[in-house]
């Protein structure tokens, strides 16, 4: 088999299960993993009246541990092959290896569940670049060997959704439909975006809005200009103007006002 499409990479200290793992798959494919196995019987110490099978057995147990320990060092970073390189038997290096990082990597992984389980998501900030965060969170997770149920992570996602969301989180909570990372994802973004466009849209409405009530003001101004202006008419012309200038003012209420004022001032009867 050729060595170098299974060799691990050099151990630096992190990620010690998923080196373990990698190790002891290269190991296997030399018949070499089992001398790490706890239930390893040992062999009986060099006696004089050993028999040959025993020596041996004795012989090759020897040339498997060394070969195991040699695979096991030279998967170690510089710094840590330093350190370890003189520990005796392969199960006495694995040991001490595995004594030393797996407590570092539990510390390490509390430090990482940590961080997935305060993680806040906020109105301020796009949704989509929140979740790939908090993706990120959980591919760290799984690199240090925490692997969280896909539902359980789901429904985290759908929990830490900020306040604006409440209505459709209640509808995500509510719907039997079974998501995944993926499928939450995608509704979550089509959601966005849906969200950014009636965001444009309402943009467009309070401008065009706007535009309709400053032409409203001018017209209404118009109006009231032309009808002070015609006073020294007759009261009949008056009541034909005032009509004729109605037709430029598009707000009933602001039409009314001017008629009544004029009403008053005229006592001009039977405009409506």
């Amino acid at each position: 088999m050729n060595q170098d499409l299974v060799r691990p990479e050099r151990f630096d200290g992190e990620n010690s299960t998923r080196w373990q793992e990698k190790v002891k798959l290269f190991l296997t494919s030399f018949h070499l993993a089992h001398i790490l196995e706890d239930d390893l019987k040992p062999i009986p110490e060099e006696k004089v009246d050993d028999s040959k099978e025993l020596k041996e057995k004795r012989k090759k147990r020897k040339e498997g541990d060394y070969l195991c320990r040699g695979h096991i060092l030279n998967a170690l970073g510089d710094t840590i092959y330093n350190a370890y390189w003189n520990i005796g038997t392969t199960k006495e290096l694995w040991i001490a290896l595995d004594n030393k990082y797996r407590i570092e990597e539990a510390s390490n992984q509390k430090f990482l569940i940590g961080n997935f389980m305060d993680y806040k998501m906020f109105d301020n900030k796009p949704i989509m670049t929140q979740v790939h965060e908090l993706l990120n969170l959980i591919s760290d997770l799984n690199v240090a060997g925490v692997n969280l149920d896909e539902s359980f992570l789901v429904g985290v996602i759908i929990s830490k959704l900020p306040s604006s969301w409440n209505g459709y989180k209640k509808k995500l909570k509510h719907d039997e439909k079974k998501h995944t990372l993926e499928s939450i994802q995608r509704h979550l973004r089509i959601e966005e975006d849906s969200r950014i466009r009636e965001s444009k849209d309402k943009q467009t409405d309070i401008i065009s809005m706007a535009n309709v009530v400053e032409d409203e003001k001018s017209n209404n101004y118009l109006g009231l200009r032309i009808i002070i202006n015609l006073r020294i008419i007759t009261k009949t012309r008056r009541r034909i103007k005032i009509r004729e200038i109605a037709t430029t003012i598009k707000n009933p209420v602001i039409w009314h006002e001017i008629v009544a004022k004029e009403r008053k001032i005229f006592k001009i009867k039977g405009i409506k």
